[in-house]
């Protein structure tokens, strides 16, 4: 008599239970109205501890929560502020999703150890803008600095974010850090630049295009063009890019750099408004003397 193999399920079942859980959780946090990189990041969270363990998140004792978390550290060598997301998207899981606060609060998050941003100099500023491959990435980072955009916020800016109506000059940032709006300075030569940038790229919805029109750069793209102009400036790779994130937030060495020097560079107008839109991106120029 011929027997018939049955092929097990026992991968698809556990598979299914992971995406009810990840769909649960991601429901949750929309409904929450958190943003969309948080929802990826905690899901990943919550999917990696499923890998690790290959069980059910909700059936889990502390102590493997904690190994999972060891590995992530020993392991892979994570950093402490990556660790940390891990932490706060477990967190999350085990008291929103799970409701077990008790639990969700006995995981720790990592012990911070912050340290200064690598800076540079308005000389470095210099070499970085004239090593730019184009004159597109010589626009999206003389944009970044003198209107001190997030990563996130200059890849989603759209066209229409540029505001110069009734003779103003200023960027709309959609759905910001914490999901808030709000408006930041555009100098007049960055506008200038832009208008012939427009002209040469001619980009369509998002004002900084990718590999196809109408989608948006990609933060590896974004990574390859600030890697590119490093290089060919010549100046020192571990200085001018932090470990850890996609780095934008270009700032200026001298602590007692006045408000006029910090945008003579750029040759921004350094009017009573102007000098206070400075001061709330980089507070240390407001005790210059």
């Amino acid at each position: 008599m011929k027997t018939i193999k049955v092929k097990s399920t026992s991968s698809n079942v556990s598979n299914s239970v992971i995406e009810k859980e990840l769909d649960r959780l991601k429901k949750r946090m929309s409904i929450a109205n958190l943003s969309s990189a948080s929802i990826k990041s905690y899901s990943r969270a919550v999917r990696k501890l499923y890998d690790f363990h290959k069980s059910n998140p909700r059936q889990l004792e502390y102590d493997e929560i904690i190994d999972f978390l060891v590995y992530l550290k020993n392991d892979l060598g994570l950093h402490w502020r990556t660790l940390k997301l891990y932490v706060a998207g477990l967190r999350y899981y085990y008291q929103e999703i799970v409701e077990d606060a008790d639990l969700a609060a006995r995981i720790p998050y990592p012990k911070e150890k912050p340290s200064l941003p690598q800076v540079m100099s308005r000389e470095e500023l210099k070499q970085l803008f004239a090593g730019c491959l184009n004159f597109k990435h010589r626009v999206i980072f003389r944009l970044l600095y003198s209107s001190g955009l997030r990563r996130s916020e200059l890849l989603n800016l759209k066209i229409t974010d540029i505001d110069t109506k009734d003779g103003q000059r200023r960027i709309r940032v959609n759905q910001g850090k914490g999901g808030k709006d709000r408006y930041t300075i555009l100098s007049k030569t960055i506008l200038e630049e832009l208008r012939i940038y427009f002209k040469m790229c001619l980009p369509k919805i998002y004002l900084f295009n990718g590999q196809r029109k109408g989608s948006q750069m990609s933060c590896g793209g974004l990574r390859h063009a600030l890697n590119a102009a490093v290089k060919r400036s010549g100046l020192n790779h571990e200085r001018t890019i932090p470990q850890g994130e996609c780095p934008v937030d270009i700032q200026v060495r001298e602590p007692r750099q006045r408000a006029y020097t910090t945008s003579s560079l750029l040759r921004i107008s350094t009017t009573n408004t102007t000098r206070s839109s400075i001061y709330s991106y980089y507070p240390h120029l407001s005790s210059c003397k």
